[in-house]
């Protein structure tokens, strides 16, 4: 045994049994037909962009979805306080639950990565609580592959179907493309897609902005986008209560279907796609 491993296993006992999270590990994706769903901000969510998602989830066969990040607002977290008093935990907590399920009506995986209001909502827990504890609190805990209580069990529920990641950023593609939610936005469009980019080598889609759009990126090798989301702005009192300047946010999402990306906004659907030519059956 070298001298060297002598200390490594020195150093490492003083751990005693303690197993430390790897924060660094990005989660490999291995579909090939993903839908990249991102700032849906429940209980804030246009339920008929969501219905309309999930209908062209099943058109286009549609493996996995991944809410990069916001799936949750926290509104009860929020440092702007709380303005929905009609609303209690349990009511945004069932919002999100229904969700997620009626996404399984439409495809069989589904990966819930964190975003900052999925952070918020840690912080004011101590941070001793992980997206998949987020996750536990919405009751969807048997989607995650914990114990079935048996007269909740049907026939086809696997083991693992909703994957709830504490990193924000997720690999697709065999590393050609990187999804992530990142901690700053800039008014400038695109600016962070274009800048993770050049980081990582490889084509990049981003949450956060809340603003729909796709590019280049700077040494035009790679595609970059703005994920845009599932919000409502009319919901969201601060928009209107501290009016700003500036671009307009913009819902949408993306369908990544063998590395290409296909954009969809309200009232976009893959019918109308087919018959403009513009996606193939």
């Amino acid at each position: 045994m070298s001298r060297a491993l002598e200390y490594q296993l020195r150093l490492s006992a003083a751990l005693n049994g303690v197993t430390r999270t790897n924060y660094g590990l990005i989660h490999a994706i291995p579909w090939k037909r993903i839908a990249l769903f991102s700032d849906v901000h429940a209980p804030y969510d246009d339920v008929e962009l969501l219905a309309q998602a999930f209908e062209n989830c099943e058109l286009a066969h549609i493996e996995a979805i991944v809410w990069l990040g916001d799936l949750a607002d926290g509104h009860f977290w929020s440092h702007w306080g709380v303005t929905e008093h009609n609303l209690n935990v349990d009511t945004e907590h069932n919002m999100i639950k229904t969700i997620v399920e009626e996404g399984f009506k439409a495809v069989n995986h589904q990966y819930w990565t964190e975003g900052n209001h999925d952070r918020r909502m840690k912080a004011k827990l101590d941070y001793r609580t992980t997206q998949a504890d987020l996750a536990r609190l919405c009751r969807l805990g048997k989607w995650l592959g914990d114990d079935v209580p048996e007269d909740e069990w049907f026939e086809g529920l696997d083991d693992k179907r909703l994957f709830a990641l504490d990193n924000p950023t997720i690999s697709a593609f065999d590393g050609r493309w990187k999804f992530t939610h990142p901690g700053v936005y800039s008014a400038q469009p695109l600016a962070q897609a274009r800048k993770f980019s050049a980081k990582w080598e490889c084509s990049v889609a981003t949450g956060h902005s809340h603003q729909f759009a796709m590019g280049r990126s700077v040494n035009n090798k790679y595609t970059v986008l703005e994920t845009g989301g599932f919000f409502n702005t009319d919901f969201i009192e601060y928009i209107h209560a501290k009016p700003m300047p500036g671009q307009e946010m913009s819902q949408g999402y993306w369908f990544i279907i063998d590395g290409q990306p296909i954009g969809f906004q309200k009232g976009d659907s893959i019918r109308r796609l087919w018959a403009l030519g513009n996606l193939s059956a």
